[in-house]
């Protein structure tokens, strides 16, 4: 508690008395040394920087060992010039500063006049020569020639080393895990990126992806610069312990430039994808917008501004699981029942199947909804240049979208919307030619809605809970995410409605300081979040029937509703705090030492209503009223180490190490759909063999057991340590090749176990075995254990503990060739293994695995590769203008200025767990994680390949009655990726710096079916295996659509 509370006051004591904080780095450096022909320093050179775009410059001197450097320069294409009395003076042009690079610019100068002038024009040379951090740029031409699905930026990240896509079954919600593309970094979670916007913190509520409700980020054409640190990056980037991703936006110049654009798809240009039973389904989709940018006042004041909209309607067909026609008779595979009147009408708000019947009293519904989404982002900036020491500018980003999409049970629908705002305002100040600062200040907020409803009014008889709409009937496992089902849910979805108003502010300031061979950099960071979410769940009520026949009959086995005039809406705050110190250490002129320390944390969460509560050990009788909902570690401390080592004199060749501490915080996306659940002020009840559909009254009066989904009360933050080793080569002025290796520990991952199970009986054999009653007699292996759960006041007590880790380790060959004309590419391939024992970030978040752990005792028997583990990656993207040249103005204005941009990706398959359709072991996990046994001598990949059943379910078997099976997790690869996306760009100069582009692109050019996520559920918990068993039915990628655009730029 005396570290704690001294920590806190360091920090206030520091921001009250300088303000100085922690700033991402959206600038660059250029530096250097000065000698003259015989290799001698020459103290004192003069260096003026001069940025061509704006006009704007910076003078330098060289210290006593000939060196110069010129931290926190605006990004840009500068002219460098060194000057010396007696000396002639050297201008270096063609020098790109990309968005935290040091560009390394030496000068050899001529004994002569400084009247005279050496013009030099050439690139600084590409490899790191000051940096250990593992990353990659995507710059402004990249940015805009590749053919990008969607135009959204943040799939950049996706075409880097290092950088994974979430396979098939990986969850898309704007509130609870992001709408955005999902990947993992480095063999980080989804979970543990952080995202800037120049330079600051635009991550959500969820803690993941940035995107609204449409699922992307608009505005690419607003981006200047796309980088991604993957491993071991310096002292003053934190929070997140797996990737920083940064954009930073473009601003104006001393020269009016803009651009007009609109990209157009038509079902009619696409082709069949593998699902579609007949005619390519509706799609059209339009994306339009422009940018402008240019002076207020030359040389001083800038502006930029940029708009882009999404209007789509995509029809995509889907699967669904629904009753057979003879179920809905009666007639079932076992036997013949009398449907009970009760039940028909719901069974006829499921469609009648139209396709394959799987023979067990389930069939397939096969459907092309319209999803509709609409999306509008506006972006704009100003820059002004106060004085030579002083720049500032603001910028304020917009983003408001809408989605409609229709359950593949059409009498369903789900409605989704979201705003983004984000604004800042920073100020760069040179105090003196060694001492620069940044200051800036941000506030963003988030807002999103999730609902479910009825496509058409169903009436009150449909109601669980009166006044609201129907709520969800589920066949299978009593929770989940749709793993264990033996047919589609039915109804509105459990999670909704939800609503979140994320609120952060964000306070930050750093000082540069050069002295000598010292690059320092210090501060501190301060974030103030609140989250006001409602996160509700069984709010209308959710039935459980354990078996399709069950249903039929009427004998539902669980209702879980919340208690009367309850919801889960709170206002949770944190506060967020940093501090850092970094030095990088020219030792030589060729040896460069990375230095740097960290400390970071949160506060522990609170509400802001007081209504917080928590179970301290799960054998308590009640739960206890607290004031903040769990403790979170504070020691977060963080060294960062590494060197860059040029190997030869021209600095060519360079090897680099690094490796460092880094932590990923608990945030509201981490514990707010379970701390807001829990008694007094919520009450999950759940009532067991209820009566269907009128049950919630009984429900509620007759004291049904509560369930606890909640944190543990005291957790240590995911701590990850990283550590990197890579080479590079220069060849030639623009290609750069590398070698790296990256690898990766992380410790304190959260995982959910069930707390509330019976009291096991231990097997001779050393397994457990879960006793139960069935028709009267107990489980004959065990028949002396209890029956009932250890604690008896509860229903389920599921907790989040962080007591886990995770491995990670990968190989990268890079090369990669960046040019500001002409032929520029990158190429890939990575070599990775990654394990943990849970891959989820929360319950729902992917289905390749178990929300929850098998044996909350023992979770090395959930040790296993990752659900994000993928073996070989291979990703290519390249730009490439054609070389043809015609002395006919007719054949120049047909056959000229064409290009040819294209992006590859080739990714094996990801792992995924073999399941079973129930709670089979008998613990009572609601989430039902249970696993067959292998039989003797079988595979345990028994992969057959295809879509109609990827996997051989005969190779498992039921396990003892009572008993957890002996699969391991995610032993099943699944289904690679292969896709290639073509753009063929055509353009027409019209005036000086203006032109006409036509493009015409590709995706998924070769329409492979890439497939999505198998069945994962081989038997059913009476040993039958399920009909659906190893069935694909979607993809992970669209079949071949074609996109035309316009755009003129001027």
């Amino acid at each position: 508690m005396r570290t704690e509370k001294f920590c806190w006051a360091a920090i206030i004591v520091l921001l009250l008395s300088q303000a100085i904080g922690q700033a991402q780095s959206t600038n660059g450096t250029i530096s250097g040394t000065v000698k003259d022909a015989t290799g001698a320093v020459l103290p004192g050179t003069k260096v003026v920087l001069l940025n061509q775009e704006t006009g704007i410059s910076r003078t330098v001197q060289a210290d006593a060992a000939g060196h110069y450097s010129a931290p926190s320069l605006s990004l840009g294409n500068y002219q460098v010039t060194g000057s010396l009395e007696g000396f002639q003076t050297e201008v270096r042009k063609g020098i790109v500063l990309t968005v935290g690079r040091q560009a390394i610019v030496n000068f050899e100068l001529a004994v002569g006049a400084v009247t005279e002038t050496v013009e030099v024009t050439g690139e600084a040379p590409l490899v790191e020569t000051t940096s250990s951090s593992l990353g990659a740029l995507v710059d402004d031409r990249t940015i805009r020639d590749l053919p990008l699905n969607g135009r959204s930026y943040e799939q950049l990240a996706l075409l880097q080393p290092g950088v994974v896509k979430m396979g098939g079954g990986t969850a898309k919600s704007t509130l609870q895990y992001g709408s955005g593309a999902r990947f993992s970094v480095a063999g980080g979670r989804s979970d543990t990126n952080s995202f800037l916007m120049d330079g600051t913190d635009i991550v959500g509520a969820t803690n993941a992806v940035p995107g609204g409700a449409a699922g992307v980020n608009l505005g690419v054409d607003t981006i200047r610069e796309f980088k991604i640190l993957t491993n071991s990056f310096a002292a003053e980037y934190g929070r997140s312990a797996g990737a920083i991703i940064t954009a930073v936006t473009r601003s104006g110049t001393n020269s009016l430039h803009g651009s007009g654009f609109e990209f157009l798809r038509n079902s009619r240009l696409d082709a069949r994808n593998f699902f579609d039973p007949g005619k390519t389904p509706p799609f059209r989709r339009n994306q339009f917008g422009g940018t402008v940018g240019g002076p207020i006042r030359r040389d001083k004041t800038f502006f930029f501004g940029g708009y882009e909209g999404l209007r789509e309607g995509l029809a995509t067909t889907g699967s669904a699981f629904v009753p057979s026609l003879n179920v809905r008779r009666g007639i079932l595979p076992s036997q013949t029942v009398t449907v009970d009147p009760k039940v028909a009408p719901f069974l006829n708000l499921y469609p009648p199947p139209n396709g394959r019947d799987f023979g067990d009293g389930t069939a397939e519904f096969l459907s092309a909804p319209l999803v509709v989404t609409r999306d509008d982002s506006f972006m704009g900036r100003v820059d002004h240049q106060l004085n030579e020491s002083t720049s500032i500018f603001g910028r304020y980003q917009f983003d408001d979208d809408g989605l409609t999409i229709p359950g593949n049970i059409p009498t369903f629908e789900s409605l989704n919307a979201g705003r983004r705002q984000y604004a800042t305002i920073q100020a760069n100040s040179v105090l003196s030619p060694t001492v620069l600062n940044h200051f800036h200040f941000a506030f963003n907020r988030t807002i999103a809605n999730e609902d479910t409803l009825p496509t058409e009014a169903l009436g009150p008889q449909f109601s669980f809970v009166p006044g609201l709409p129907m709520g969800l009937v589920q066949i299978g496992a009593a929770e989940g995410i749709g793993a264990t089902r033996s047919i589609s849910n039915l109804g509105t979805s459990g999670t909704v409605p939800r609503d979140v108003h994320y609120n952060l502010w964000e306070w930050a300031d750093d000082v540069s300081y050069i002295k000598g061979s010292h690059s320092l950099k210090t501060g501190l960071n301060i974030k103030r979040m609140q989250a006001n979410m409602c996160m509700n769940t069984n709010l209308r009520g959710v039935y459980t029937f354990p078996t399709l026949d069950r249903l039929v009959t009427n004998q539902a086995s669980q209702l879980a509703v919340v208690g009367v005039g309850q919801d889960a809406c709170r206002g949770y705050r944190q506060t967020f705090g940093a501090a850092y110190v970094q030095d990088d250490f020219s030792v030589t002129p060729r040896l460069t030492l990375n230095l740097g320390f960290r400390w970071e944390a949160v506060t522990d969460p609170t509400e802001a209503n007081g209504r917080v509560s928590n179970i301290i050990r799960p054998t308590d009788p009640e739960l206890t009223i607290l004031g903040s909902f769990f403790k979170v570690g504070k020691k977060n401390f963080e060294p960062r180490v590494g060197f860059a080592w040029r190997l030869n004199e021209s600095g060519t060749t360079v090897l680099r190490v690094g490796g460092g501490i880094f932590h990923n915080h608990t945030l509201p996306s981490a514990y707010a759909v379970n701390v807001s659940k829990l008694p007094p002020f919520f009450t999950n009840l759940i009532a067991l063999n209820p009566a269907f559909p009128d049950g919630v009254g009984a429900a509620r009066a007759g004291g049904a057991a509560p369930a606890l989904f909640t944190m543990a009360v005291n957790q240590k933050e995911l701590a990850k340590y990283q550590h990197n080793l890579s080479i590079q080569q220069e060849l030639g002025n623009n290609t750069v090749v590398e070698l790296a290796y990256a690898g990766a520990k992380t410790d304190h991952i959260i995982r959910f176990t069930e707390q509330n199970s019976p009291i096991p009986t231990i097997l001779p054999d050393g397994r457990k075995c879960f006793n139960f009653i069935s028709g009267g007699n107990p489980n004959p292996l065990c028949p002396n254990g209890a029956t009932a759960r250890h604690n008896r006041n509860f229903a389920n007590i599921r907790i989040q503990s962080s007591d886990t880790n995770a491995f990670y380790s990968s190989f990268t060959v890079t090369l990669r060739r960046q040019i500001s004309s002409g032929f520029r590419y990158q190429a890939f391939y990575t070599w990775s293994r990654a394990t943990d024992t849970i891959s989820g970030v929360a319950t729902g978040d992917e289905r390749r695995s178990a929300a929850t752990s098998l044996d909350a005792d023992d979770w090395k028997r959930d040790w296993g590769l990752s659900s994000f583990d993928a073996r070989h990656n291979f990703v290519f993207n390249l730009n490439y203008p054609l070389p043809l040249q015609f002395d006919s103005k007719a054949l120049r204005a047909v056959l000229g200025g064409w290009e040819v941009s294209s992006i590859g990706t080739f990714t094996s398959g990801q792992p995924f767990t073999v399941r079973l359709g129930g709670n089979a072991s008998r613990n009572q996990d609601a989430l039902a994680p249970d696993r067959p046994d292998l039989k003797p001598g079988a595979n345990n990949n028994p992969v057959l390949g295809g879509a109609d059943r990827y996997f051989d379910p005969t190779v498992f078997s039921l396990p003892a009655p009572g008993t957890y099976g002996n699969v391991g997790r995610n032993t099943i690869i699944g289904p690679g990726v292969a896709n290639l996306d073509l753009s063929l760009i055509k353009s027409f100069p019209f005036r000086e710096g203006g032109a006409v582009q036509f493009r015409a692109e590709f995706f998924n050019i070769f329409n492979r079916a890439n497939f999505g996520l198998p069945a994962p559920v081989a038997l059913e918990t009476s040993g039958a295996i399920r009909g659906s068993a190893g069935r694909i039915i979607d993809t992970v990628t669209a079949s071949r659509q074609i996109q035309f655009g316009l755009k003129i730029s001027f």
